[in-house]
This record gives C-alpha cells, sequence and structure tokens, in this order.
C-alpha cells in the first residue's frame, strides 16, 4: 500500500511503499579508478570516473592511452574510439 509521507528533514512530500525511509536516498558519487598519482615520476593523478560510465569515461581511457598503454591495451582490447580510423 503506498501513502504519502513527509520528509521529516526537508518537509517534502513523497510516496512510500509502505517501508519507512531513514536518512536521504542515495545518490551515485563519482569514484576514482585506485590509481593514485605516482610520486616523483611526473605522472598525474588518474580522474574521478563519471557514474554513468565508469572507467569508460573519455578523460580516463586518455590517461590511460598516455600514460598507461598496458593497461590500456588489457581494458580495452578490442574496442574501437571515435577518432580511431
Amino acid at each position: 500500500m503506498k501513502t504519502n509521507r513527509v520528509d521529516e528533514g526537508t518537509g517534502e512530500v513523497g510516496l512510500s511503499a509502505g517501508r519507512k525511509k531513514r536518512g536521504k536516498a542515495e545518490v551515485p558519487v563519482a569514484k576514482e579508478t585506485g590509481m593514485e598519482a605516482e610520486t616523483g615520476t611526473g605522472i598525474p593523478p588518474c580522474p574521478v570516473e563519471d557514474p554513468r560510465y565508469g572507467d569508460k569515461t573519455v578523460a580516463v581511457v586518455a590517461w590511460f592511452k598516455e600514460y598507461r598503454p598496458e593497461e590500456f591495451a588489457r581494458r580495452y582490447a578490442g574496442r574501437r574510439f571515435f577518432g580511431q580510423d
């Protein structure tokens, strides 16, 4: 049974599916790829992934292609990207 509920924090009215939610809804947050900046090598840290595209974010793909070509070949083997012949 769906009922109207009022969010205690914001006062917004919404529908509840019978369960009481506590806190706020989860919002997807960009996560880091786990690659950290290498000290002393001049390699910048890997860009933050977009939650919608993951490790296929354009900036992340370009970073792997430029700074980690062996990892790029392993991760994106057989894929074609825009701008390639």
